[in-house]
């Protein structure tokens, strides 16, 4: 196996497999990308076995030919290079030779047999989505989804069809128990798999996001049994679902409130930086004071001391005074997006809902803690 490549392209190609292709994976194979050569192409292959990513680069292909590269390290070796040619080459003695102008790297690799089989592609049902639509939901709902490996069922992204009075909508819900956001957005032709919902791992969508990020275009997306796959350009993600029941969210989300605060959503977002600043570490703590046109946002640490700042606020009903989690909140502000942010509370203690002014379709629910009187 031998060819030439260019350093970006084939830079831009690691970059894109180095999430899956773990370096300290307990499979040490699974640290290391299938390269094979075909003509003018090279066409790479990565897994964790949950997720698996197909892609290509054009190359000038001296010799065809696969093996088992350490992706990371030579992704290393690729950034350090000093030119914009690199030559890659397999020796007699089972080595990876990386050259560019006078720099010789000697990678120790795997013939290709070492690597997983991987599963055939799982006929499903498909549908298209712009990729930036799509960029545009998961950056909406990624960051409230779990992070505790023993919960399953809210460790991913929920993708599912809904009707609405305005056609069909895909809808992407997260949550972790403590908090929960939905964001919906009209795509045409959505499969019926996705009546019941599917859990996609919030690893895969991450991975997906990664992947498109740079597109313009269309996404093509297939629904299958157990996998969702996303494919554009040639480029293609496999995801193994999640075999779990997401909660009932509907049930979660109140219908019904005592209190409405709108407020800036940008400034709302400094005066929580700043103010958690002082908080606990583990909490991060923030008391939300409503009164008359304005807000206080305060902060008490046993620790560190205490911080405050205040804001503007439209309020309708009562004042009262509720705490939350700092880092909850900042999701909410970083996710909703649009300039003013509602805030809809019955009480103290029950779930407050979040939502931009004058659009229904992102929607958060935030739990509020207990503070001291």
């Amino acid at each position: 196996m031998e060819l030439i490549i260019s350093k970006q392209a084939i830079e831009k190609l690691l970059a894109r497999l180095q999430g899956v292709s773990e370096k300290r994976h307990a499979i040490p194979v699974l640290s290391h990308f299938n390269l094979e050569t075909s003509k003018n192409r090279v066409n790479v292959t990565a897994t964790d076995l949950d997720i698996i990513i197909r892609d290509f680069c054009e190359a000038d292909v001296k010799k065809e030919g696969g093996y088992l590269i350490p992706t990371r390290k030579l992704l290393d070796v690729v950034r350090v290079l000093p030119t914009e040619t690199v030559t890659v080459k397999l020796l007699e003695n089972g080595f990876v030779e990386v050259v560019s102008g006078k720099s010789k790297f000697k990678i120790a690799g795997l013939p290709v047999k070492e690597f997983p089989d991987l599963p055939g592609k799982e006929e499903g049902e498909s549908f298209t989505i712009q990729a930036a639509v799509l960029k545009f939901m998961i950056d909406r709902v990624i960051s409230f989804t779990s992070t505790e490996d023993t919960r399953i069922e809210v460790s991913g992204v929920f993708f599912e069809k809904v009707d609405t009075g305005e056609g069909e909508k895909l809808r992407l819900v997260a949550t972790d128990g403590h908090r929960l956001a939905y964001v919906e957005e009209r795509v045409d032709g959505l499969p019926e798999r996705l009546r019941e919902g599917i859990i996609v791992p919030r690893k895969g969508v991450g991975e997906l996001r990664k992947m498109i990020d740079e597109i313009a275009g269309d996404v093509s997306v297939s629904v299958g049994e157990n996998f969702l796959s996303g494919s554009l350009d040639g480029s293609e993600i496999t995801i193994r679902l999640i075999g779990a029941e997401f909660p009932v969210y509907r049930e979660v989300i109140p219908g019904a409130f005592s209190r409405k605060a709108v407020v800036d959503r940008e400034k709302f977002s400094e005066v929580l930086r700043r103010v958690s600043v002082i908080a606990t570490e583990k909490l991060k703590s923030v008391i939300l004071s409503l009164e008359g046109t304005e807000m206080e946002v305060s902060s008490v640490s046993p620790d560190y001391g205490e911080a405050s700042d205040y804001i503007d606020v439209k309020l309708e009903g009562d004042g009262l005074r509720i705490g939350f989690n700092a880092r909850y909140l900042l999701d909410v502000t970083a996710a909703s997006g649009g300039e003013n942010l509602v805030i809809d509370i019955s009480n103290e203690l029950s779930p407050v809902l979040f939502r931009p002014e004058g659009r229904d379709d992102f929607v958060a629910v935030v739990m509020p803690i207990r503070t001291a009187v």
